[in-house]
């Protein structure tokens, strides 16, 4: 499966920016449907944006996540796990990565992205910081070692988008 390849983004880190053409609103609606169900119930805690990713068969969701798994697979890796992360408006993530393995990625695919409800801004001490603002239906891949935080949601709506972890394919 060929996704479009976008150019821009700093590879020097080992990011790589994918577009990903689906009904966003779609997804957007089955994911706020089952919003419930979040990884954290304390507001102190960075996982309390997220939620387990549920879908229905037949779903836009199902339809993504096949996709991304078939393009994965090409890519000589898997996912590991999958999660939604819903930022209501003034929400922000504190700066974290997804582990020390340096052959694991982890990714996040923009569902909902109103204007000014933050970007995603990768950083280490011995470089300068990479700010990407977010567009729905991009994927975006980078090593899960890699800091990272998103800024807070200015917006007046709520910010969607879908983040898991990769693991090689032995």
């Amino acid at each position: 499966m060929s996704l479009e390849f976008i150019t821009d983004i700093p590879i020097d880190l080992g990011i790589k920016l994918f577009h990903l053409p689906l009904n966003y609103t779609k997804i957007s609606d089955e994911i706020l449907s089952k919003q419930s169900v979040r990884l954290s119930d304390s507001s102190v805690n960075s996982l309390f944006e997220d939620t387990q990713f549920l879908f229905d068969v037949g779903s836009e969701s199902e339809s993504f996540l096949k996709k991304i798994t078939k393009f994965f697979e090409e890519e000589n890796l898997k996912i590991k796990d999958i999660w939604t992360h819903i930022h209501q408006p003034l929400e922000s993530t504190n700066t974290h990565n997804h582990g020390p393995f340096p052959r694991n990625f982890s990714f996040v695919f923009y569902v909902k992205t109103p204007v000014n409800s933050g970007k995603l801004v990768f950083s280490l001490e011995s470089q300068p910081i990479k700010s990407i603002f977010p567009i729905e239906g991009n994927l975006i891949i980078f090593p899960s070692w890699l800091p990272h935080f998103v800024t807070k949601n200015l917006s007046d709506d709520t910010r969607i988008s879908i983040s898991g972890n990769l693991v090689p394919i032995k």
